[in-house]
C-alpha cells in the first residue's frame, strides 16, 4: 500500500451506487450508520489503489498491483480503517460536499476517492 494513501480521503458516488439514506444535507457530517450504508459491500477507488469494504469489517485492496488486506469499522460518527502490515490507522469524519461529492475528514487532509457500488473489481 505504500506511502501513496492519504490521511484522509474524500468519496464521489456514482449515481447507481448513491444509497437514499446517505443522501444527507450538503456539508454536514454523516452519522455512523449513514457511513456504514455508504461503504458496507461498496468500493473504494483512489488514484493509486481500490478497496473492497466487505459488510463483515474486512478490506480488501490493491496498490500498484499489490494485494493487501485490512478492517474497517464505525467508531460514533467515524470511519475507521486498519491496515496492520502497513502501520496504517485512521478515522475520519465524512460529510457531503455537494452532489455525489463526500469529504472524509480527520482535521489534517481532504482528498477525492470514488465510491463505486460493490465489488466490480472481484477484490
Amino acid at each position: 500500500m505504500g506511502l501513496v494513501r492519504s490521511v484522509i480521503f474524500a468519496v464521489v458516488l456514482t449515481a447507481a451506487g448513491a444509497p437514499a439514506a446517505v443522501r444527507a444535507q450538503d456539508n454536514q457530517p454523516l452519522t455512523g450508520p449513514e457511513i456504514r450504508t455508504l461503504i458496507a459491500g461498496n468500493t473504494v477507488k483512489g488514484p493509486y489503489y481500490t478497496e473492497y469494504f466487505a459488510a463483515d469489517g474486512s478490506i480488501r485492496g490493491v496498490e500498484k498491483g499489490e494485494k493487501y488486506t485490512g478492517k474497517w469499522r464505525i467508531d460514533s460518527d467515524r470511519l475507521c480503517v486498519d491496515f496492520p502490515d502497513h502501520g496504517y490507522t485512521n478515522c475520519a469524519w465524512i460529510a457531503r460536499q455537494s452532489g455525489n461529492d463526500y469529504a472524509f475528514m480527520d482535521g489534517q487532509f481532504t482528498n477525492t476517492r470514488t465510491v463505486l457500488a460493490g465489488n466490480p473489481e472481484n477484490l
